[in-house]
Formats: structure tokens, sequence, C-alpha cells
């Protein structure tokens, strides 16, 4: 245990091996005075971005054209004394006259200074130190090769190690939380989050555990990596009310279940396996609670897997939300044909 929490000081102390690059000519050149100041404007929803990620940035303009014939971004730490590297500049299709509408990728900076010294000096990092700060240059050339456009702003530069490790440690305290609030006799304190009244284990409320956690770990790693809430789709706003729906559903029509067990004996102790078996003892699979199951399970891996990849929850089709509000209220229409 020392062992490992010396390593873990040593690699926040320390930053890892910074890769060589040329610091381009054009970046070196420093600012003139007399070139006319631009509002260059930062769209805030982008202000952190991973390497690789894209800025997203408005420059007023006089007319259709523009003042300048090619722009470049120059890249730099902000303890840095000149920008080490440029990113792409992509002129963003816009409806707006009077704007131009760029996209800046952030190109793939060395390492940062460590944790540790990032702390130490919050004036060149953002998000109490989590962060590091880098500072974007935009240098605009007309055709004759004179500068028309340079202006300087700050990005977050973040990881998506760090924001995986974020995710990680919320989901952790999640599952902490549901260890300490354990019910004694489960065979796992999972369990315990989604045992019913008469002991066994719901598979309604194992849906809700389960979208729980994915929405959460999703907030937790896209806040990280852009410092932004994730969007909630449309989508996966009728995925969590039939999940909702379900769960109050199985509840009522499981109260007065709940009572004929309380009367005839000790409750039961919850498994995994009640998640598809059936209700009435027979020790047989319900076919309609391993569709259930299915269904959520492929429907939240494939959430999890894009918000993952896009920083965004996706839209889940129409005729996939119809499909599994049907599978769901197929598995309450059999608890109450059953009862």
């Amino acid at each position: 245990m020392a062992r490992l929490l010396f390593f873990v000081l040593l690699m926040l102390a320390v930053p890892l091996a910074s890769a060589d690059a040329a610091t381009p000519a054009a970046c070196t050149v420093r600012p003139d005075p007399a070139v006319k100041r631009a509002a260059v404007t930062l769209n805030p929803a982008t202000s952190w971005q991973p390497r690789g990620g894209l800025l997203l940035v408005d420059i007023p303009v006089s007319g259709d054209d523009y003042p300048w014939r090619s722009l470049i971004a120059c890249f730099g730490w902000e303890e840095a004394a000149e920008p080490t590297h440029t990113g792409a500049v992509l002129l963003r299709p816009s409806d707006e006259v009077k704007v131009a509408h760029l996209g800046i990728e952030v190109p793939k900076l060395p390492s940062a200074v460590s944790l540790l010294q990032r702390v130490w000096k919050f004036d060149q990092s953002m998000g109490l130190g989590l962060v590091p700060s880098a500072t974007v240059r935009l240098i605009g050339t007309d055709a004759a090769g004179r500068v028309v456009l340079d202006e300087s702003f700050k990005m977050g530069v973040t990881s998506m190690w760090l924001a995986m490790a974020v995710m990680l440690a919320a989901l952790a305290v999640g599952v902490l939380l549901i260890a300490l609030l354990r019910v004694r006799g489960a065979q796992s304190f999972m369990l315990s989050a989604i045992v019913t009244a008469d002991g066994r284990a719901g598979l309604a409320q194992a849906q809700i555990l389960l979208w729980t956690f994915v929405i959460c770990g999703a907030n937790a790693y896209v806040m990280a990596l852009t410092g932004n809430l994730v969007n909630i789709t449309d989508g996966a706003l009728i995925l969590l009310g039939i999940a909702a729906a379900t769960t109050v559903g199985a509840a009522v029509q499981a109260n007065p279940q709940s009572q004929k067990a309380q009367a005839a004996g000790p409750k039961l102790r919850p498994r995994w396996a009640d998640l598809v078996m059936a209700l009435d003892g027979s020790g047989k699979i319900d076919v309609m609670r391993l569709q259930m199951l299915f269904f959520t399970l492929v429907t939240a891996a494939f959430v999890a897997v894009k918000t993952l990849s896009t920083c965004e929850i996706p839209n889940v089709p129409a005729g996939y939300t119809t499909l599994m509000g049907i599978s769901n209220g197929a598995y309450i229409s059999a608890r109450y044909a059953a009862r």
C-alpha cells in the first residue's frame, strides 16, 4: 500500500515525457500593435476540449469577403514562452452574415505540467487545477502575406483518461453508498438496491438502478472532458419514463402478494436469478422477464458506448423506444395476469 501511494505521488509530481516538436515559424512572430483588433469569441460550450477536439470560434467581419486568405492557430501551454503546435482551422458553413464561424482542432500537445504544479499555480490551469490551460493564438494573413488578424485566447485541454477516472470515481461512490446501506441476507450488496417487498430481486428496480448509473456516469465523463453536463435526448427520457412506469406498475401489483407472503412466512432472500425467474415459485425462466432484461442491457450498453465516443447521449430510434415500451408493457401485463 505504501509503495502504491508513493508511485501515485511520483506520477503527480513529475510530468510525463513530452514529445519534441518544432515551433512553427509563423507562431514565433511577435504581435504587431498596428494590426486592428478583432472581437474573437470562443463558444463557452467548447472552452474545454481534449486533444483532437474542436473549438468553435466566431469572428465579426465587415462584409461577405474575409480580410484574410489563410489562417493558422498556434497552441502552447500557459507556462510556455512560445507556442509549440498548430491546429487545423476550418470554416464552418453558416447563413449568418458578417460573422465568420471557425472550427479549430486542438493538436496533440505534449504533456502539461504535473497536477501538483497546476494546483499550486491556479493562473495556469482551470477547474481547480485539474485542467491545464493553453493559449491559442489565431493569426490571419492576406494575399500579400501581411498579418491582418492576430488574437489570442485561453482554453482548457482536458484528458480522456482523467475523464474516465472521474467517471469511475463517481460510479464507485454510488456503489459504496449501496454497500453501506446493504440489506442482510442478500447474495450481493448490489441486490440490496433492487430488493422488493417480498424479498425478491426486482427486474423493474434493476432497470432504474442501471439507467441511474449510466446517466450519472455519462454526466461525470462529459463534465470532466468538456466542462458541460450531457444533453439528455428525448429518446433517453422516454426510456427512463418507461423504466419508472414499469417500476410503479410492478410495485402496485406486488403489494397484495407481499402482504400474503409476509403472512405466510419469512421473506425470501434476493438472488440474481430472480430477475428472470417466474414469480410462481416453479423455478422456470419467465420469457417476458428475460426479454425485458436483454433489451435493457443492450440499450444501456449502446447508450454508454456512444456517450463515451461522442460525449453525447445518442438519439434512440423511435422504433426501439416503442419496442422497449411493448416489452415493458407485456411484462407488467403478465404480472397482472398471474395475480
